[in-house]
């Protein structure tokens, strides 16, 4: 239904749900320039008309093997095995999907830091990740302790006279 109305052929179901799923573009103003249907399989996204002046980065759409990192969320099984990262440049929330019988990839994973690799989804105009579908990957990452960038050296051990990280990165961000 939700690519129908993206490409703006007939609605393939009955007129009780065709007549209610056509209404949905009235919802669409500059306060809600955007509905999304996401699915385990696929995804559509209906714009208002005053964003399709916007040039998608995207147009094609179409999903490419990657990674996203984040922060691991929500986990399900119901319907399907999916969880929610939240992305770590946008804060965003993006849904991972894995196949069934993968449970062994979930385990021990809520709340912490994950790189996922799958085929990722991204929106076309942003270009930010929204989804991760045949997710074959998932690899945690350790937590870093807030402030633990002060105890950074170089390679080269340092004497007693030398500045420590935090000035040297000042003086960097400041000259």
């Amino acid at each position: 239904m939700g690519h129908a109305l993206e490409t703006g052929s007939t609605v393939p179901y009955s007129e009780k749900v065709a007549q209610p799923a056509s209404q949905l573009r009235t919802m669409l103003s500059k306060r809600v320039e955007s509905l999304r249907f996401e699915t385990a399989d696929a995804e559509a996204t209906l714009t208002a008309q005053e964003a399709v002046a916007i040039v998608p980065l995207f147009p094609a759409a179409k999903p490419a093997f990657g990674t996203v990192e984040g922060r691991v969320q929500t986990l399900t099984n119901r319907g399907s095995l999916r969880f929610t990262l939240y992305d770590k440049l946008n804060d965003r929330p993006v849904s991972c999907y894995v196949a069934e019988g993968r449970e062994d990839l979930l385990r021990n994973i809520w709340g912490k830091i994950a790189v996922i690799e799958g085929k990722v989804s991204r929106d076309r105009f942003t270009g930010r990740p929204t989804a991760v579908r045949q997710v074959t990957n998932i690899e945690v990452r350790d937590e870093f302790e807030a402030g633990s960038y002060r105890l950074a050296r170089g390679v080269v051990p340092l004497g007693p006279q030398e500045p420590r990280a935090e000035k040297v990165i000042r003086r960097m961000r400041d000259a």
